[in-house]
């Protein structure tokens, strides 16, 4: 079946009403079944406390697991004050904590 053919048997509003349904498919699918705001995670500040120490890698305990943090510079007891993205593995930014 041919595109000329198709046109001939539907009307033109016929194909704005396949678009606009699309378009309206996709935003409910964006909003409702993949919301594009888990995309953007919330940072969290927490103290943490350095754990274990080996090869240069910390192991602090934040509240919600324990998170690694490479090329260590602290000492295992050191009180920490860690950021990380909700979530997720990586400590973003770190500091003794004063």
């Amino acid at each position: 079946m041919n595109i000329q053919f198709m046109r001939k048997l539907l009307p033109e509003s016929f194909y704005y009403y396949l678009v606009y349904a699309s378009l309206k498919r996709f935003l409910f699918l964006a909003i409702f079944v993949f919301p594009i705001t888990n995309l953007i995670r919330e940072q969290v500040t927490a103290e943490a406390k350095v754990i274990t120490k080996n090869n240069g890698i910390c192991v602090v305990e934040t509240p919600d697991h324990p998170r690694g943090i490479p090329n260590c510079i602290y000492n295992i007891g050191d009180t920490l004050i860690v950021s990380y993205a909700q979530g997720t593995e990586a400590v973003s930014e770190h500091r003794i904590k004063r």
